[in-house]
């Protein structure tokens, strides 16, 4: 089987590749820049609506494809918020029976879904207070999804109705949220539990693809780096010892992009299980390794460093983290051995 872009997809995600560039520039981190206005460039641009048929103002691109951009999308650590806005709130809003307004609006207008992340539904019982939202920032709209018997509906709330506080005061985008006001509009969804189920499984396939990125950029970044580090009267990018670990941080990282593929084209649960264990050890093993070969700058605030470290680390605990689907795997092993 060949896991290899065609060249007209290739050309498809270099487009994609200079929008996110233009909209999401790494720095924004640093200057502590909300990323709104990027997400409704990427929104106009026809990125986040990309993977929805054209009957919903989309593109008609295969999950694989949707990999792919999140892929570009995680290179300028953007992750979660493509998660949310490219897969889960518009293939959830695709079902809405309000004739499309909400889709449309969703376009320039960025969400998160309040729900705890670690786990692996896109819904639960309604309370005050939700820990653990992933791409939590200011300026997006918060959406419940909420079940009710067999329907489902999506519940929307302005930005000033929630209180937000970063989970352990480090996560970029990872916060439990509190709501504080009233929603401002409900649309009834004609979807099953199997839609939403499915809806779910897609998203954690995009997001392992995205932490692959995450992994891919630290691996350019650090490569940059030692090529202009001075040891002994030259780059310590030539030692042979470091090339190595940048070798092998590679290797994992490509192997992981291609079980992310295998998963996009079935998304059955063994399948998942594995690109989601491999891209969260293998991005979060890119970005450790970032921090170590910058030596004594990698470890300051100053260094944009410590942002793929941390979008690595706690993008592997969202959709049950990878220990869960370490476990997932062993289980699975233990079964098909047994007698």
């Amino acid at each position: 089987m060949q896991f290899r872009y065609t060249a007209d997809e290739v050309a498809i995600l270099e487009e994609a590749a200079r929008t996110f560039r233009k909209a999401f520039p790494v720095e924004r981190l640093g200057r502590g820049e909300p990323s709104t206005a990027g997400w409704a460039e990427a929104g106009r641009a026809g990125w986040l609506h990309a993977g929805l048929d054209e009957a919903h103002g989309g593109s008609g691109l295969p999950l694989y494809m949707v990999a792919g951009l999140a892929r570009e999308a995680g290179r300028q650590l953007a992750v979660e918020g493509f998660v949310n806005n490219a897969v889960v709130l518009p293939r959830l809003l695709r079902f809405a029976t309000d004739g499309g307004a909400a889709l449309a609006r969703q376009t320039e207008r960025p969400g998160f879904l309040l729900v705890d992340g670690r786990g692996e539904r896109l819904f639960e019982d309604p309370a005050p207070v939700v820990p653990w939202v992933f791409g939590v920032e200011g300026g997006m709209d918060p959406w419940r999804l909420e079940r009710m018997g067999s329907e489902f509906r999506l519940t929307r709330w302005g930005e000033g109705a929630v209180r937000s506080r970063p989970v352990g005061d480090l996560a970029l985008d990872v916060a439990d949220v509190e709501i504080v006001g009233e929603p401002v509009a409900t649309v009834r969804l004609e979807a099953s539990a199997h839609d939403v189920e499915r809806i779910a499984a897609e998203a954690a396939v995009v997001q392992a693809a995205a932490l692959v990125g995450v992994g891919e950029a630290a691996v350019r970044e650090t490569v940059a780096y030692l090529g202009i580090r001075q040891q002994f009267g030259r780059p310590v990018g030539q030692f042979q010892a470091l090339k190595h670990l940048l070798a092998d941080a590679h290797a994992r990282l490509e192997v992981a992009f291609h079980a992310v593929l295998h998963a996009a084209l079935e998304t059955e649960p063994l399948r998942l299980a594995v690109a989601r264990a491999q891209a969260g050890q293998a991005a979060f093993s890119a970005t450790k390794l970032m921090i170590q070969l910058h030596g004594g700058i990698g470890y300051t605030w100053d260094h944009p460093a410590h942002y793929y470290l941390k979008t690595a680390m706690y993008g592997a605990m969202r959709f049950g983290g990878v220990d869960r689907q370490v476990q997932r795997l062993g289980e699975a092993l233990v079964r098909a051995v047994a007698p």
